[in-house]
């Protein structure tokens, strides 16, 4: 069992525990689900029967809960052994479905590309699989490819969040429709207000084009109102695109609090990672970047009142 405090990101178990960075867990029987913080997080936790996970604690400090983790290898002998005990296609369809979301989680792309596209091929109308096959083709900047799957999946559930706003993200970077494109993405979002990853999606769609600068900066506002709403912090991708979007639109002072912000995510963090907890991270796809990277120049500046004295190698 573990202890947690409220809006507290660290979890104190009654025994050491075997977690990976980045696994996801479900603690109590809230369905409270996180992900364990990277190992750089957990350096300052003195205690081996602690960690920290990604969000904080949304309920009242409790002890005496259970955590739950999912046992990846064993979901897979489950999956191929209901896969050759029956003969009915729909069923052989969700097996391989369930095999495609293990690899997709464990970010082997080819592999759940494949089973994904045999689950489609059994049973059409299995919406799950077929969202993960655009998925996985985006993956592979196919985006034809899936920008059609993203329609038939429509097709059978119109209300489909994650597909809406995938495939209005498509069709804006195409250029083709940008009306039919927003369209998709305000649906999503007006079936989801409150879901902080459709709001950067659509902005993500606003600034492929420079005239919608400013519209793109005010929805990348409303996620990190919505993120910290719930006691997220922005990942620095997202800081540093409001950073040029700001520096694009002549917001020179906002422009140096993003980049700020930024590098001290980073900082934080000890590394480029995203901290976005979803399955298709489009905010770090390099299409996506209006910023390419940050790097060390070896320069050191130090301020003596109004004289800024630069020494470099």
């Amino acid at each position: 069992t573990v202890s947690v405090e409220a809006g507290s990101t660290v979890v104190t178990a009654s025994q050491p525990m075997n977690l990976d960075s980045g696994e996801r867990v479900r603690i109590g029987l809230d369905r409270f689900e996180s992900y364990v913080a990277d190992d750089d997080d957990n350096d300052d936790l003195e205690s081996a029967n602690t960690f920290r996970i990604k969000d904080a604690w949304t309920g009242e400090s409790t002890t005496g809960l259970k955590l739950w983790k999912k046992d990846y290898d064993r979901v897979i002998a489950l999956s191929r052994g209901a896969l050759s005990s029956t003969t009915v296609k729909e069923m052989q369809a969700e097996s391989l479905f369930i095999l495609a979301r293990v690899h997709h989680i464990r970010d082997e792309m080819q592999e759940a590309a494949k089973f994904y596209d045999r689950a489609c091929k059994l049973a059409p109308h299995l919406s799950p699989a077929r969202f993960g096959l655009a998925q996985t083709l985006i993956w592979a900047e196919s985006y034809e490819e899936a920008t059609a799957h993203l329609k038939l999946v429509l097709g059978t559930s119109a209300n489909a969040t994650d597909a809406l706003a995938a495939l209005g993200l498509l069709e804006a970077k195409s250029g083709k429709n940008r009306r039919e494109a927003f369209s998709y993405l305000k649906k999503a979002i007006d079936l989801d207000p409150l879901n902080p990853d459709l709001q950067i999606l659509e902005a993500l769609a606003l600034q492929q084009q420079e005239a919608d600068y400013s519209k793109s900066l005010e929805c990348y506002r409303k996620a990190i109102r919505l993120m910290e709403s719930r006691g997220n912090d922005p990942p620095a991708e997202i800081l540093t695109n409001m950073g040029v979007l700001c520096h694009e639109t002549k917001q020179y002072k906002d422009a140096e609090e993003y980049y700020a912000r930024a590098l001290r995510t980073l900082d934080k963090d000890g590394s480029e990672k995203s901290s976005l907890a979803v399955d298709e991270d489009a905010v770090r796809h390099k299409d996506n970047a209006l910023f390419w990277n940050y790097v060390d120049t070896g320069v050191k500046a130090k301020a003596d009142g109004t004289q800024l004295t630069v020494d470099g190698t």
